[in-house]
């Protein structure tokens, strides 16, 4: 059961609730054969929400708040919360190590919202949100990484959307993606580093164009599964990340002169906290750009790389 809700396959051809509840009717259980709830779990972390209500169909046993409020189950949502809307204690229960619930019940709460905000019940993230749940709450793990508004964004919920844009739900997510790798890699704020997100955010940009292209050619041509498989969160994020990488690498490539010529950016030695000029920080654009844009550059300059090192 735990590989049929978990497989793209069955869901791309829009069988998975049936051939879940062909397998509950043949007798297997629908909590799985260590009876913990595993099969729902399983669903809902690979974003597929209607095998998860087949499972409830089934009788799936429901047992925390995330998993209430991505069925829709709105009295059992209620149900965690105090008269004055404040979280009662035991909402996370979890009886499989990999669940990905979280013990802290505040936490378990904000998974709640981006279950259901995936998961398209609207009732259900209304009453999260009237309760004091974080509309812009980012969380570790998956698919789980975005806000609940990009959650749902990318798997195409418009009601959800526009109730949490009506709420004041922060658009800007992705943007802060780019600031937040330079923190990571503890990027001094001044003008390189501003030059590193300025590629970066280049690097994004290509990569979001190459998309838009990509789909605009391939939607007369793609499969139902094709299309959903290109506007799942998981894939449009992970496109996004190789772009805005690739475009670091490029700019350390040009910093060490291991690319150099006359329409690549020069960086100034001497002058460390202007290293490029206007002329070459457009030029920084550019191939940021490309580098998001194309699929080849940096593998391939990659690969060179490691040729001309091996020859030496």
């Amino acid at each position: 059961m735990n590989l049929l809700v978990s497989s793209g396959h069955p869901a791309g051809a829009d069988v998975q609730p049936e051939l879940v509840r062909l397998l509950c009717k043949a007798g297997a259980s629908a909590d799985g054969i260590a009876n913990n709830r595993s099969p729902l779990g399983t669903a809902l972390a690979f974003g597929y929400p209607a095998a998860a209500r087949a499972l409830v169909e089934c009788g799936a046993k429901i047992d925390n708040i995330v998993y209430a409020a991505a069925v829709g189950n709105l009295e059992q949502v209620k149900s965690y919360f105090e008269s004055t809307g404040r979280l009662k204690k035991d909402v996370a229960k979890c009886d499989f190590d990999w669940c990905g619930v979280s013990e802290n019940p505040q936490t378990a709460a904000e998974q709640a919202l981006v279950f259901a905000s995936l998961c398209g019940e609207v009732k259900v993230v209304a009453l999260l949100l009237d309760n004091g749940v974080d509309i812009n709450a980012e969380l570790p793990g998956s698919h789980m990484t975005a806000t609940p508004l990009h959650t749902v964004a990318a798997s195409g919920q418009e009601s959800v959307t526009r109730l949490l844009t009506e709420r004041g739900a922060d658009p800007t997510f992705m943007i802060d993606q780019v600031e937040k790798i330079a923190d990571l890699l503890e990027i001094e704020p001044g003008d390189k580093g501003d030059l590193i997100v300025t590629a970066m955010a280049a690097g994004w940009m290509g990569t979001s164009f190459s998309m838009l292209i990509g789909l605009k050619n391939r939607i007369q041509i793609s499969s139902i599964s094709d299309l959903k498989v290109i506007h799942r969160f998981d894939y449009i994020f992970s496109r996004a990340l190789i772009g805005m990488i690739s475009s670091l690498m490029l700019f350390y490539a040009f910093q060490s002169d291991i690319l150099t010529g006359t329409f690549f950016p020069v960086f100034d030695p001497l002058n460390p906290q202007h290293p490029l000029d206007e002329k070459n920080t457009a030029l920084l654009v550019i191939w940021s750009f490309i580098s998001g844009f194309s699929e080849k550059l940096v593998p391939d300059l990659l690969i060179k790389t490691e040729q001309k090192v091996s020859q030496e």
